[in-house]
């Protein structure tokens, strides 16, 4: 492993930003690392230090990401850093807009340092390329898993069979949704030898579950509601296949770990 990283690291979190740094110039990989906490400060220390990677908070105050974004995408005059959005929240928003004016990978804040320092080394040894679609059926069976799980949806129920297959089929397809009745519910029903009636059942219940008892904040950042202040209920069963099908389809065309 080659000790040729060079990173610059764009947070507001002084310490932060601080600890990150010293972790990444103890990594074998690294040859250096920088970090600045005054967006303003962004493009000369950029023209200085030529970084290989940069890592960056989204949410900075006086710094316009997007901006800085689209410097390096069209007017940056060496060869363009390895973007990484690191931030507390990554809504589908900011994912599709950042992904499009050249940001190249997202991370979700808090990982441990060495955590980072090891996806960036990795990412430099594999010259991965985080945007293109992921394909493995594998992978996308462990997100669903590791999703529903967080979800809170109980394993045991019949519903989180029914909810896993219905997501494989949004996934691929979003059209299935549309409407439910007609196309998901028949194709899962035949898949286990039930009734369409049947599946919609165990799958509103898995829902009601899993809106008691998943990751708050998960479901917040999903369905822009809180389960505790929730006024109308919990959301139907096409609302929910549909939301959780959205988000997961952009967390796997851009490798963004739950």
């Amino acid at each position: 492993m080659n000790k040729n990283i060079t990173l610059l690291i764009i947070d507001k979190d002084r310490d932060y930003a601080q600890k990150l740094s010293e972790t990444a110039k103890s990594h074998p990989s690294f040859l250096d690392a920088f970090y600045i906490c005054d967006g303003s400060a962004a493009f000369d220390t950029l023209e200085l230090i030529n970084p290989d990677f940069v890592i960056t908070d989204f949410l900075i105050p006086g710094f316009d990401v997007m901006g800085f974004l689209r410097y390096l995408k069209t007017d940056y005059s060496r060869a363009k850093p390895f973007v990484i959005i690191n931030s507390l929240t990554v809504t589908q928003s900011m994912i599709k807009s950042a992904g499009n004016h050249g940001a190249d990978y997202f991370m979700i804040k808090p990982q441990p340092y060495i955590e980072i320092c090891n996806t960036i080394a990795e990412l430099a040894d594999e010259k991965a390329s985080p945007f293109e679609p992921a394909e493995n059926s594998d992978n996308i069976d462990v997100k669903i898993t590791h999703f529903l799980h967080c979800m809170g949806v109980p394993a045991h129920l019949n519903g989180y069979n029914y909810i896993r297959s219905s997501l494989k089929l949004a996934i691929d397809d979003i059209t299935t949704l549309d409407p439910i009745t007609q196309k998901l519910y028949p194709a899962v029903a035949k898949k286990y030898n039930k009734s369409p009636q049947c599946i919609e059942r165990s799958i509103r219940h898995a829902i009601k579950v899993s809106w008691a008892r998943g990751n708050k904040k998960i479901i917040y950042d999903i369905f822009g509601i809180s389960p505790e202040n929730s006024s109308h209920g919990y959301p139907t069963n096409s609302e929910y296949i549909a939301m959780l099908a959205d988000d997961l389809r952009i967390r796997l065309k851009y490798n963004i770990a739950i």
